[in-house]
């Protein structure tokens, strides 16, 4: 086992080591590894491949779109996941050791994602001398801490808009260690505070005036950080022992089918109103994800199997998640954009499909070591 200086809890592997507090007896046994929960390993990476997934419907209007965003939403889960791996991160390290893992994991990649597409942003501008390239210098400073989404360029904003991503998770990053501390001492409190605010915010923004996504973002998603907190320690989902893994949600039955039904007699209210594409709206995607976090939940046995039967796989995917995130979506406008050439719908699909996985390839080639460093883990995976 490697020694630790660093904190070592891992939100792309799971892992975690006991950090060390001082000389130790030479014939002491080894303080006890954390295992790891592929539960949450196999629902991170399914949520990630779903973007992918919602990316390709959403850009070629195929799988008849908009209908693939009502199933199982991505984010809201790995908004879970992160606050399930981040409730136990607290408990053995320091808020301020916390925040600098955290954001180092987020802000190193995505840096190396800025760059890029200011180097090529750059170069369109001198070449093409279009207002879509002209650099917008006053952006440039809430682009390198992504407190709003990065606006840099017009042309650059168009393949980025997925990076509201990182300004909700940097303002989460940083309530998260009170979150945690309150939901201690007041189980779920957070999740009903988080509640609380979207339902204030998203009233407000139908009936006063418009909220920026920016803001609404932070309690929906909150929202299902703070469950993540009620997995970990056993107040959402009985974790009542290493040994059985498989254990279900511990929400009775009769609320989880009043949450499901819920959540799908809203869905089917809002479809009704006129919402087609659960993404544009805040209270559709809130509604329609909470249905699907608990059906989640009360599979969790069968999903536990199966993620372990997957091991090796999820191996090579979780610590590549967040490069497949911040390269995935450019990829695929940019394979887009050079699909429209073609006069054929084979042709057209083909490049689309060839394109993307190319380019999220090489993205992940190059720049997959970096999600390492930034992590401080000491290999790639396999």
């Amino acid at each position: 086992m490697r020694s630790v200086t660093t904190p070592s809890t891992d939100d792309s592997t799971g892992a975690a080591s006991a950090e060390s507090t001082g000389r130790t007896n030479a014939a002491a046994a080894p303080a006890p590894r954390r295992e790891r929960d592929r539960f949450l390993d196999l629902v991170r990476a399914v949520a990630i491949l779903r973007v992918f997934l919602i990316h390709a419907a959403g850009s070629t209007g195929w799988l008849w779109w908009p209908a693939p965003s009502w199933i199982l939403p991505g984010m809201p889960l790995v908004f879970f996941t992160s606050g399930a791996l981040a409730a136990p991160s607290l408990e053995r390290h320091s808020t301020r050791t916390y925040w600098a893992d955290r954001y180092r994991r987020l802000v190193l990649p995505y840096w190396a994602l800025l760059g890029t597409g200011l180097v090529v942003g750059a170069f369109a501008w001198w070449y093409w001398g279009t207002d879509e390239w002209t650099p917008r210098w006053f952006r440039v400073p809430d682009a390198i801490v992504p407190v709003i989404q990065p606006r840099v360029m017009p042309g650059l904003t168009d393949v980025t808009t997925h990076l509201w991503f990182m300004s909700t998770f940097l303002i989460l990053i940083a309530c998260t260690p009170w979150l945690a501390a309150v939901h201690r001492r007041r189980p779920l409190l957070p999740l009903a505070i988080m509640t609380a605010a979207f339902a204030v915010a998203v009233t407000v923004d139908r009936v006063w005036v418009t909220v920026p996504e920016e803001i609404i973002y932070v309690p929906l998603f909150g929202m299902f950080l703070c469950a993540g907190f009620g997995y970990a320690d056993g107040t959402l989902v009985d974790r009542s022992g290493i040994t059985d893994p498989d254990r279900p949600a511990a929400l009775r039955t009769p609320v989880m089918v009043a949450i499901v039904v819920m959540s799908v007699l809203g869905g089917i209210a809002l479809f009704r109103s006129g919402v087609r594409n659960v993404n544009d709206d805040p209270l559709t995607h809130a509604t329609v994800a909470a249905g699907w976090l608990v059906l989640v939940l009360a599979a969790r046995g069968p999903v536990s199997r199966l993620a372990r039967r997957s091991a090796a796989w999820l191996d090579r995917i979780t610590p590549r998640t967040l490069t497949l995130y911040l390269w995935g979506a450019p990829a695929g406008v940019v394979a887009w954009r050079l699909a429209l050439h073609q006069d054929s719908g084979w042709a057209r699909a083909s490049v689309y499909v060839l394109g993307t996985i190319a380019l999220t390839t090489a993205a992940v080639v190059c720049f997959g070591r970096l999600e390492d460093r930034a992590a401080r883990r000491r290999t790639a995976p396999s």
